[in-house]
């Protein structure tokens, strides 16, 4: 996959696992878990499965053009997921999700969600790339179904690493989209505390906010959403190409 460095898979699934577990003994949120390699973990969490606290959905995702990338692979999930799961289309409401990259754990996301639920909003963080360009951060991502079915989903065509047009990009513009059609947008006051590896370079996340950072972070939440303040703050993206999208 282009861009990928973390490639084994004994070590990804290894950390799959470990995410999920981490999610069912310290959330009592319905989980959904989709896979795009036809591995399925479901064995792994009979019990979870039942007690219809998991869900888990596999198919075969990665028969498409390698140089898209794994941004390309990711709204491929998140499509798959949309249309065959059934926590989510059980509901004849318009079903809020919590959207975290593969892998990743989000310490407070119970906190998030007490926080930050209200069902016609969108919320990310947004930033700049390393060209100046408008990304909103996708390791964590809130906001309801109908935003991802009607505003993401049919931009997906438009991720290709390759090109420089990332998820985060289409995402931004998704946002964009999303608030030019009377929907609202608000960043993460609380910052999602993330850990885990990066699939793109390999390196641990880690991003647990000491008073300094906290300080830090707040700051530059009151001069993004007041000010139109769009400073680098987004340690994920480094390793991606360094060149303007044509």
């Amino acid at each position: 996959m282009a861009y990928t460095v973390l490639n084994d898979p004994l070590v990804r699934r290894q950390q799959y696992v470990d995410a999920i577990n981490w999610y069912l003994y310290n959330t009592t949120l319905q989980i959904l878990f989709v896979e795009n390699s036809n591995n399925d973990l479901s064995n792994d969490f009979v019990n979870a499965i039942n007690e219809k606290k998991l869900e888990i959905l596999t198919f075969d995702g990665n028969d498409y053009d390698r140089s898209k990338g794994k941004g390309y692979g990711e709204a491929l999930i998140i499509d798959y997921g949309m249309r065959h799961s059934k926590f989510l289309n059980t509901s004849s409401s318009d079903v809020f999700v919590i959207k975290v990259t593969g892998r990743l754990i989000c310490n407070n996301i119970s906190n998030l969600y007490m926080r930050y639920n209200h069902k016609n909003t969108v919320y990310a963080n947004i930033n700049k790339d390393d060209w100046n360009g408008n990304i909103a951060n996708s390791q964590v991502v809130m906001a309801p179904m109908s935003f991802w079915r009607r505003v993401f989903l049919p931009k997906k065509e438009n991720i290709n690493d390759t090109l420089y047009c990332h998820f985060e990009h289409v995402l931004y513009d998704s946002i964009m989209e999303w608030r030019r059609n009377g929907g609202c947008h608000r960043e993460f006051w609380e910052i999602p505390i993330i850990e885990g590896i990066s699939g793109t370079s390999g390196i641990k996340i880690d991003n647990a906010a000491g008073l300094t950072s906290m300080l830090r972070y707040r700051l530059m939440y009151i001069l993004r959403r007041f000010f139109g303040y769009r400073g680098y703050e987004n340690p994920f993206y480094h390793g991606q190409p360094k060149a303007p999208i044509e």
